[in-house]
């Protein structure tokens, strides 16, 4: 357990960000946004030695010389060890690798925010109190795929299948968990199907088959995967069952029924609202079934980070006093949650923060 002095680092660098954010949205200054940018890509990029998988990437770094020594790391995907491989090559240091990976997460991300989400500032903050800037820190690869999965939503909702398709491959090249953003194409086909009624009966459905469709896709990995794959997946620790998850629940729950009691509105809105709405329920649907097992929380990150575009678009369409009470109520619930799981129980191992700038 973390005391108070270890974690205060983080307080500071969020009531910073939402500082500048918050002025840089409201008195239309966007470039105290980008400063809240630049200061999450250097805390993310100069960090050194935090991160529970931070020295396996380091011993990835040091193993590759040349292409060749790509068949060493099997499992790994090809764009990321072709990236420590041109930053080798290039006399770069594995630091300098990391600040590559810290721009290829916000930059994107933020790109994306800004053409989906009708309040880019608040998603972003919310990126952060959500715990996904804080997973980055040590999932680096999969984090990465999600930012280019929020960048290809404005194609998926355009129509633009080639564009879609492009982005999440680059995605997949960094983390093939990724794999996950094709069927999301397939399935938002049968988004307008979902009624109102049928997204509610969908949500206890979802409760009740969590005791019974779990077990079946368990034993599915072991049948499908490769056996590396399968062996690593079907660890004790992947298997585990984390009791404190269903915290992580209660919240967006609440979300996605505050949303049907706004469903007129929603069907008034453009094409994009239901599009985001849809992924962000299909996650609630998701965690429903899977919840708690590690085995099954990274592919629903690709449903779960939308709520940081859903919450938003959801507060554009309340008044003023229903969205003050949404997005206080979401700041809240994600600082106390990220308190628990990141900054108390050293979730993903980031806490304390250290730089190679040694303060």
């Amino acid at each position: 357990m973390n005391n108070f002095y270890e974690y205060s680092f983080y307080l500071f660098f969020i009531c910073l960000e939402l500082i500048l954010l918050f002025i840089g949205r409201n008195e239309k200054k966007p470039f105290l946004t980008y400063i809240a940018l630049i200061i999450a890509i250097l805390i993310s990029g100069f960090r050194s030695g935090i991160g529970a998988d931070y020295f396996m990437y380091e011993r990835n770094f040091a193993n590759i010389y040349k292409l060749s020594d790509f068949k060493n790391f099997p499992n790994l995907e090809p764009l990321y060890l072709l990236s420590n491989y041109i930053f080798k090559i290039l006399g770069i240091s594995f630091n300098g690798l990391l600040f590559f990976f810290s721009l290829i997460t916000i930059i994107p991300l933020f790109w994306g925010l800004k053409k989906i989400s009708p309040n880019p500032e608040f998603s972003f903050f919310l990126f952060i109190i959500t715990n996904y800037y804080f997973i980055s820190l040590n999932q680096i690869r999969q984090v990465i795929a999600l930012s280019f999965f929020i960048l290809s939503l404005h194609f998926l909702n355009d129509s633009k299948k080639t564009k879609y398709w492009f982005v999440n491959t680059v995605g997949l090249l960094f983390h093939y968990s990724a794999i996950i953003t094709f069927s999301i194409y397939f399935i938002e086909k049968t988004k307008s199907f979902f009624t109102q009624k049928k997204l509610i009966l969908v949500f206890f459905l979802s409760l009740l088959l969590s005791k019974f469709v779990e077990p079946i896709l368990i034993r599915l990995v072991g049948f499908i995967l490769p056996s590396f794959y399968a062996d690593y997946l079907l660890s004790d620790f992947f298997l585990e069952k984390n009791n404190i998850a269903f915290l992580k629940l209660i919240f967006p729950s609440t979300i996605f029924f505050y949303s049907i009691y706004y469903w007129k509105e929603i069907e008034k809105q453009s094409s994009k609202f239901y599009l985001v709405f849809f992924i962000f329920s299909l996650g609630i649907f998701y965690y429903n079934i899977f919840y708690g097992k590690s085995i099954f929380i990274r592919p629903g990150f690709y449903f779960d980070i939308c709520t940081i575009v859903w919450i938003p678009m959801l507060g554009s369409i309340m008044n003023k006093i229903n969205r003050n009470i949404l997005y206080i109520s979401s700041i809240i619930y994600f600082i106390c949650l990220l308190y628990l799981t990141i900054f108390i129980m050293s979730g993903q191992g980031v806490v304390p923060y250290k730089s190679i700038l040694k303060f």
